[in-house]
């Protein structure tokens, strides 16, 4: 089983429709697929019409009791031929809270790879749905994951949000032991508009051979579909949209045979996990950390985990003169290129 996860730490990208709509067309391809909803926001389930009443066990019971078969079979959802959901709810976010059960587990940023090894013979591919945080669900993702497809906006927000994206991710996989392809999809893209194609060449010319060979165009038929409860190309297949999609599951579905689906040896992390910040508490932290001008201020709110310490270490934003100077105001460098973790290049500017 080959798994993949979809994550941006910035919200509104289109993560959760990309998730959706990629786990229902790679299953409608002839893959067993295995979609989990690991957002306590619990929408890839709503995108499903999963009955949000009749849910009465949810990834979260499946990760506080692993061997619990019974758990496990009545957390699955078989939504369409070959794909299968595993819901999410509230009680995610208080399982990774600072008192709660996973936090509190040992080896819990393998929890949940640990029970994909459980199901990994009935399924082909799995699709995670991740929470717009730093924390230990995003820890859990990806060390269970072969491959993160980063949604992104063709915005300069979303760009400036796309580098500090993937410095995460790398830095998250050197701490872990894990090895992540990073893989990027423009989404949300307004053709012929200079400033969205504008950026859309950066991510291009950045992300080389790792971003989908088509940006996902913007297109009123997604909000359609979502208050349907159905993924936007079983609403409207010949919308901008779905045959963008369209294109994006056969190169999704070419890559994963490059992938691993074996499962790879990490070393557990030791000492308690914080639960996830908010962008405003993650800014404010970083504020605070560059004030300090280099003191251990950083080490000290996060000591008590060692990989949480160095990730948000290694994701600080740069000094304005050198960002302006090595990006010539893009927010990229002009050497391009794209590795197995991170965006090109050996700097880990955000």
């Amino acid at each position: 089983m080959r798994t993949l996860a979809v994550m941006n730490q910035k919200g509104g990208t289109g993560k959760t429709t990309t998730s959706v709509t990629l786990a229902t067309l790679i299953a409608q391809r002839g893959q067993r697929t295995l979609l989990v909803d690991f957002d306590p926001q619990g929408h890839a389930g709503l995108a499903l019409a999963v009955p949000e009443r009749r849910v009465n066990a949810t990834i979260a019971d499946v990760l506080n009791a692993p061997h619990d078969a019974d758990t496990a079979h009545r957390a699955r959802w078989t939504v369409r031929p070959n794909l299968t959901v595993i819901p999410s709810g509230p009680s995610l976010a208080a399982l990774e809270a600072g008192a709660g059960a996973l936090a509190q587990t040992s080896g819990r940023e393998l929890r949940l790879r640990n029970w994909l090894e459980t199901v990994r013979e009935d399924f082909d591919v799995c699709l995670i749905d991740c929470s717009p945080a730093i924390g230990l669900l995003t820890f859990n993702a990806l060390v269970a994951s072969s491959a993160v497809l980063v949604p992104i906006e063709t915005s300069y927000f979303a760009l400036r949000g796309a580098e500090r994206q993937v410095a995460m991710i790398d830095a998250v996989a050197r701490r872990t032991g894990a090895e992540i392809e990073t893989w990027v999809v423009p989404t949300m893209h307004t053709p012929g508009e200079t400033p969205a194609e504008r950026i859309l060449s950066l991510l291009q010319h950045r992300y080389r051979n790792n971003v989908a060979p088509v940006p996902i165009r913007r297109d009123p038929s997604v909000g359609e579909a979502q208050t349907l409860g159905v993924p936007v190309h079983e609403h409207r297949p010949d919308c901008h949209a779905s045959r963008d999609y369209q294109v994006l599951a056969d190169w999704v579905l070419g890559r994963l045979p490059m992938l691993s689906d074996q499962p790879r040896s990490i070393e557990p992390v030791h000492g308690a996990v914080q639960g996830p910040m908010s962008r405003a508490q993650e800014l404010a932290e970083r504020a605070r950390d560059m004030h300090a001008n280099g003191s251990q201020r950083a080490e000290t709110r996060f000591g008590v985990d060692p990989v949480r310490t160095g990730t948000i270490t290694e994701i600080k934003a740069p000094e304005p003169e050198a960002a302006e100077a090595s990006s010539n105001g893009s927010g990229f460098d002009d050497a391009g290129g794209a590795g197995a973790h991170r965006p090109g290049g050996t700097d880990e500017r955000p």
